[in-house]
Formats: structure tokens, C-alpha cells, sequence
């Protein structure tokens, strides 16, 4: 039997449902990452403004052993060594870490907007009130 494209259009539904309880978790998420990650935001800016300069350090090569000396007396000093390696690695594990945090924030703005369009085109469903089933037993 031959069906017709439009027959299998009206039997078409949604894959998926997004509950109640996620939905506002995922919404609180995109809230507090777009919050965040405005302009504005002093915290937000300090960060960024670390990344760039952390990346430019490690891609300028500007990392060096630093000597700092301590005199306790004529006699003793204590000298402190930081190697040119161990900078260089946390200054990575600096750029790891505010890439990867950034990262986050954006997928969960991602993630409500890809929702959203999934949504309007009609292959999932959204909970966005909380209902009370009235059938609970089944």
C-alpha cells in the first residue's frame, strides 16, 4: 500500500518530552550563564581578561625562572626557585580551566536554545507548567 507524505505528517509526534523539573533546571542554568557572561559583569570580564592574557604569555614565550632571595641574617638566606616549567604549566592549567569553565556556560545557553528550536519545529515536547495527573495509578 502506497501512503502518502502528508498522511505520514498528521501521524508524526514528538520523540521526546522534557519534563517539568528539567525544564527549570535547564532554564535557571541559561539564566545564571547568560547573567554571567554579559559584558557588564566585572567577574565575568577579569576572567576573560586573564584567558588573554595567560594565552598570550604562554604564545609570547615571556615565561622565566624566577630566583626570589630572603635574608634572615649576614650569614643565611633562603632562595626560592620557580622554574621557567612549572610557571608555564600553571599558567596551561589556568587557561584549561577558564576555557573549559566558559565552555560550560555556554553549552547551557546552547542547550535551552537548541530545546527551543526543537521545540518549534515540532520534535519535542516541553513541560513548561507543572501539572497534576489525574491518573497517577497508570
Amino acid at each position: 500500500m502506497i501512503k502518502r507524505i502528508r498522511d505520514k505528517i498528521r501521524q508524526f509526534k514528538p520523540q521526546e518530552v522534557v519534563a517539568y523539573k528539567d525544564w527549570l533546571d535547564i532554564v535557571d542554568r541559561y539564566n545564571y550563564a547568560f547573567d554571567f557572561m554579559k559584558e557588564t559583569n566585572p567577574a565575568y570580564a577579569i576572567m576573560r581578561e586573564d584567558l588573554k592574557d595567560a594565552e598570550s604569555i604562554v604564545l609570547e614565550n615571556r615565561v622565566h625562572e624566577v630566583k626570589e632571595v630572603h635574608i634572615i641574617s649576614d650569614v643565611f638566606q633562603k632562595i626560592f626557585t620557580t622554574e621557567k616549567k612549572v610557571q608555564v604549566d600553571e599558567l596551561v592549567g589556568q587557561i584549561k580551566y577558564l576555557r573549559g569553565y566558559f565552555a560550560e556556560l555556554q553549552s547551557w545557553i546552547d542547550r535551552k536554545v537548541r530545546l527551543e528550536k526543537l521545540e518549534a519545529d515540532g520534535k519535542i515536547i516541553i513541560r513548561r507548567e507543572e501539572r497534576e495527573d489525574k491518573h497517577e495509578g497508570r
